[in-house]
This record gives C-alpha cells, sequence and structure tokens, in this order.
C-alpha cells in the first residue's frame, strides 16, 4: 500500500498496559510518518475502536481482556476493514508465531523489541509485507541487558518514581553519579527518557509497578 503525499499510517494500540502504551505511542509518533489514533485495554474496546477509527495497522496484545485468543483475529480483521494486525507477545515461541500468520497476523514483535523494531514493523506491513523476525536484537538475553548491581538498584529507584537527588541521598553517591547510571541504562534498554526507560524495564521484567 502506498502512501499518499503528507498522509501518516493510522495505528491503533491494543494494550491493557498504560506506562507500555505510552512508551510506544511516543516511539512510533517520533517517526514523522505515522500517527496513533486510538489505544485499547480490552477486547471489547478493540473491536469499538478498530470498526470507528479504520486503522491501517494496528498494533494487538493478544493478552488483553476479552480478547478471546487467536481465534478472534479473523472477526477483528473483518470488524476493521482494510487494517492489517501485528501481534505483540511477552516471548517468542515458533508454536505461537505460526498461530499468528495462520489466524491472520501480519507480524508478529516481542513487546521488549525496541522501539525502531516497533517502526520498522509498522512501515513494513504497511507496504503490504509481513514482520515476523522476532530478533534476539530488541530482546534482552535474560532480561537483565548487562546491567549492574549499582544500575539495577537506581533503576528500581527511578521505576519507583524517586527524582535522581532521591536516588543519590537513598544510595549514598553523587547526583552526577546517578545522572551517569541513567544514561547508561537509557542506552542499554534503548530508551529516550525516563517513561521510556520504565517502560523498557518493566516489559523485560525487570522492575514491578
Amino acid at each position: 500500500m502506498k502512501r499518499p503525499a503528507g498522509s501518516k499510517i493510522r495505528v491503533l494500540l491494543a494494550n491493557d498496559i498504560p506506562l507500555f502504551v505510552e512508551g510506544l505511542r511516543a516511539a512510533l509518533e517520533r517517526d514523522s510518518g505515522m500517527v496513533v489514533v486510538g489505544a485499547a485495554a480490552d477486547g471489547k474496546d478493540t473491536f469499538r475502536q478498530a470498526r470507528a477509527l479504520a486503522p491501517e495497522v494496528i498494533l494487538l496484545d493478544m493478552n488483553i481482556p476479552g480478547l478471546g485468543g487467536f481465534e478472534a483475529l479473523p472477526r477483528l480483521l473483518r470488524a476493521a476493514g482494510r487494517s492489517r494486525v501485528i501481534v505483540m507477545a511477552t516471548h517468542a515461541d515458533g508454536g505461537l508465531v505460526r498461530e499468528a500468520a495462520r489466524f491472520g497476523a501480519k507480524g508478529y514483535l516481542l513487546m521488549a523489541s525496541a522501539p525502531r523494531l516497533f517502526q520498522r514493523a509498522v512501515a513494513a506491513v504497511y507496504a503490504g509485507g509481513t514482520s515476523f523476525a522476532v530478533s534476539p536484537e530488541g530482546a534482552v538475553k535474560g532480561g537483565a541487558a548487562g546491567l549492574t548491581a549499582r544500575e539495577r538498584q537506581v533503576l528500581t529507584l527511578v521505576a519507583e518514581g524517586l527524582s535522581s537527588k532521591e536516588i543519590a541521598a537513598e544510595l549514598g553517591i553523587g547526583s552526577r553519579t546517578v545522572e551517569t547510571h541513567r544514561e547508561r541504562l537509557m542506552d542499554k534498554l534503548d530508551a529516550r527518557n525516563s517513561v521510556d526507560l520504565v517502560r523498557s524495564a518493566f516489559v523485560r521484567g525487570l522492575v514491578r509497578l
């Protein structure tokens, strides 16, 4: 599908974790060719928004409440008209990828994938292709991303909402040292800001919210 000049790919997000949705929306809209037109937190709302908003690509978490598993995909595709669906999941499994494709999905991504992989997948699927390459590039082996013990401490406190000054006082280190740890964490987890950092850490199982 060729995008008309000046138009944007309309994306619907279906996921019930607000922090993840906020981070993914920001990541996609950093690409000037994409716009998130809606976000649904359950199956019923996904169907409603798919009909009402006519998104071109739907990023769908199969575990949202009330969806009904892969068997719901054909119904969603009928309801959404020309929409293409990319399934999001917390882990890679060959059987699940095959099931997603069999029921009509055009892509399968780990929720822990780097933002650029979501951008590429949306663009590829919109253009008529597929994106089933669940690559280790976007996933962290073992979840730890090579974090040091101190980085994990800082990450936990960032997720609790503490400022750099508060983290410094809690850990007995300088504020500048905390900022250095935050910068390294954002680099390792491919995050652009604190919200994106916590989202990325959460989907990798590094922090609890």
